[in-house]
C-alpha cells in the first residue's frame, strides 16, 4: 500500500537519537564555553590583583633598597 509506514524503518528512533546528539552538543559546547570565559576571567582578576600587589610591593621594597650617593 502507497504511503504506509514500513515497519523495519524505525524512523522515530532515528530522529530521537540525532536530536540526542544534538543538545549533547549544545549542552557539553555550552558548558565548555562557560567553563573557559570563568577561567580567563579568573586569570585576567589574578593578572590585575597581582600586578598591583606587585607595584605595591616594589614601591615599599625599592624605599628600603636605596642606595646611598
Amino acid at each position: 500500500m502507497p504511503g504506509a509506514c514500513d515497519p523495519n524503518v524505525d524512523t522515530m528512533g532515528t530522529i530521537v537519537a540525532i536530536l540526542s546528539q544534538l543538545f549533547w552538543g549544545v549542552t557539553v559546547g555550552a558548558l565548555s564555553g562557560t567553563a573557559a570565559a570563568i577561567v580567563k576571567l579568573f586569570a585576567m582578576a589574578g593578572g590585575v590583583f597581582g600586578s598591583g600587589f606587585a607595584v605595591l610591593n616594589w614601591r615599599k621594597l625599592r624605599e628600603r633598597l636605596r642606595f646611598k650617593r
